[in-house]
C-alpha cells in the first residue's frame, strides 16, 4: 500500500508523480450502504423462511449503525491504536452471514444469533477492556430490539457464547456453517483434529482449548 516517506521509504519525485491523477471519492452515505448491502442480503435470503427474509433491512441497518457508532465512540489512542474501522468490516459481517444455509437456519432467532456472532468476531474481538466490551454488548441488545423487533436481554444473548462453525462434522461433504450448541462437542472435535495433526506431522502441538479459545475457532 501507499505510505508517506520516512522510515526507510524514499520520497517520490514530482517528475514521477506528474504522470498520475488525484481522485477524491467521498465516503458512501448510510443510504447508499443500506441499498448495497440490502440488495446483497435480500437476494441471498430468497430461499429462507419468510420471517428471515423480512430481517434483511433490520440486519443491514443494525450493522451500519454498529460501524457508525464504534467509529465515533471508540477512537484510536496510544493504548488502542488498532481501534480503526472501515467499510471492509461491514463487508466481513455479511460475508459471514452468507455462509449459512437454509437447512441450518430456519428461525429468525437463529439468524439473529448468527448476526450477533459475526458482529462480535469482526468488531467486539478488537476491544481490549471491559468498559468497551460492555458498551458493545449493550449496543447489540438495543439494536436487536430497535431494528430486529426482538425482546432479547443481555443475558439472553451473552450468558453463553454464541459460536458458529463449519467443522463440527470434519468428514462431511459439503460442510455446513451452523450454530455450535454444545461447546463440549466442539472441544471433542478440536481435540480429535489436534490428535490427527500430531500423528501426521513430526512437530507436535500441545494446545488447550479453553472457552475463550473455543469461541475464536470459527
Amino acid at each position: 500500500g501507499a505510505a508517506p516517506p520516512g522510515g526507510g521509504r524514499a520520497v517520490v519525485t514530482p517528475r514521477f508523480t506528474r504522470h498520475f491523477n488525484v481522485m477524491c471519492i467521498p465516503p458512501a452515505s448510510d443510504s447508499a450502504l443500506s441499498l448495497i448491502f440490502t440488495s446483497i442480503l435480500s437476494g441471498f435470503l430468497v430461499k429462507f423462511e419468510p420471517e428471515i427474509q423480512r430481517m434483511a433491512s433490520g440486519i443491514v441497518n443494525s450493522t451500519i449503525e454498529i460501524y457508525a457508532k464504534i467509529s465515533q465512540e471508540l477512537l484510536p489512542t496510544p493504548a488502542k491504536f488498532h481501534y480503526t474501522f472501515n467499510l471492509r468490516d461491514i463487508s466481513k459481517v455479511f460475508q459471514g452471514l452468507l455462509m449459512i444455509r437454509p437447512r441450518k437456519c430456519n428461525e429468525a432467532l437463529t439468524f439473529a444469533r448468527l448476526w450477533v456472532h459475526e458482529s462480535m468476531r469482526i468488531f467486539y474481538d478488537r476491544l481490549i477492556n471491559t468498559d468497551d466490551q460492555a458498551w458493545f454488548r449493550e449496543m447489540i441488545v438495543g439494536l436487536t430490539g430497535r431494528h430486529l423487533k426482538m425482546s432479547l436481554s443481555t443475558e439472553d444473548l451473552f450468558a453463553k457464547p454464541i459460536v458458529f462453525a463449519d467443522f463440527l462434522k470434519p468428514d462431511a461433504d459439503p460442510k455446513y456453517y451452523e450454530e455450535v450448541k454444545d461447546l463440549g462437542k466442539l472441544t471433542q472435535v478440536l481435540n480429535d483434529l489436534l490428535d490427527n495433526y500430531n500423528i501426521t506431522f513430526p512437530t507436535q502441538m500441545n494446545l488447550v482449548f479453553f472457552e475463550d479459545a473455543l469461541t475464536h475457532t470459527a
